[in-house]
C-alpha cells in the first residue's frame, strides 16, 4: 500500500534474511517507491501476527525440516535445515528423513536414505583406546586407594562401635551388680 508524503510515495517494504534457509524477516519500514526492491524486500504484508519466515510467495509462521545431500558426490548425506513451509524445495533437499540406525556415509536414492552396514562401518572405524597419560593415570591410582582405605575405616569403624556396645552391656551389666550388691547388703 503506497502513500505520499510530500513529493515522494511511500510503500511499505518488507525485508527477509537470505544468507538464512528460514528467510526470516529482518524489518519492515517505508521506503520511496523510486527505491528498487533488492533480492531480499518485497511488498507482501504479513497477514498475522508470527508469520516471519519468507517461503518465497508468502510469509509462513512454521518452519519444516528439509535433509539435504551433495549431488557431486553421489547425493551423500549433507545435513539438515529449516525452510518455511510452503517453500520450494531446493534439488538437493526432500523432506524424507532418513532411518534411524544408519550409518555414514548415507546416501540418498531419490526415495530413501541408503546407509553403510554397521559391520562394514565398524570395520571402517574400529575403536581405538587412547593412552592414558601419567597424570590421570596417578589421579585412577589415588582413587582406588581412597576406596580401599574408606572400606578399611568402614569396617574398622563396624569393629570399634561392635566394641563399644559390648563395653555399654558390661558397664550396664556391672552397675545391676553393684546396685543388686547394695541393696542386698544393706538389708542384713
Amino acid at each position: 500500500m503506497a502513500e505520499t508524503t510530500g513529493q515522494n510515495e511511500m510503500r511499505m517494504v518488507y525485508t527477509f534474511d537470505a544468507d538464512k534457509a528460514s528467510h526470516p524477516l529482518i524489518k519492515a519500514e517505508k521506503q520511496s517507491v523510486d527505491v528498487a526492491l533488492t533480492a531480499n524486500q518485497n511488498l507482501v504484508e504479513p497477514t498475522n501476527e508470527g508469520e516471519n519466515y519468507w517461503n518465497g510467495d508468502s510469509w509462513a509462521s512454521k518452519l519444516v525440516v528439509v535433509y539435504e545431500f551433495d549431488p557431486t558426490q553421489d547425493n551423500i548425506y549433507a545435513g539438515m535445515s529449516l525452510i518455511p513451509e510452503g517453500a520450494v524445495l531446493a534439488s538437493n533437499q526432500t523432506f524424507v528423513k532418513p532411518k534411524d540406525g544408519l550409518y555414514q556415509p548415507m546416501k540418498f536414492n531419490g526415495v530413501e536414505w541408503v546407509g553403510t552396514p554397521k559391520e562394514e562401518w565398524e570395520k571402517n572405524h574400529p575403536a581405538t583406546i587412547a593412552p592414558v597419560n601419567p597424570s590421570t593415570q596417578a589421579m585412577n591410582l589415588l582413587g582406588q586407594q581412597f576406596a580401599q582405605a574408606k572400606v578399611e575405616s568402614d569396617k574398622q569403624d563396624k569393629e570399634v562401635n561392635a566394641k563399644i556396645d559390648q563395653l555399654t552391656q558390661s558397664v550396664n551389666l556391672l552397675g545391676q551388680m553393684i546396685a543388686k550388691a547394695q541393696t542386698t547388703g544393706g538389708n542384713q
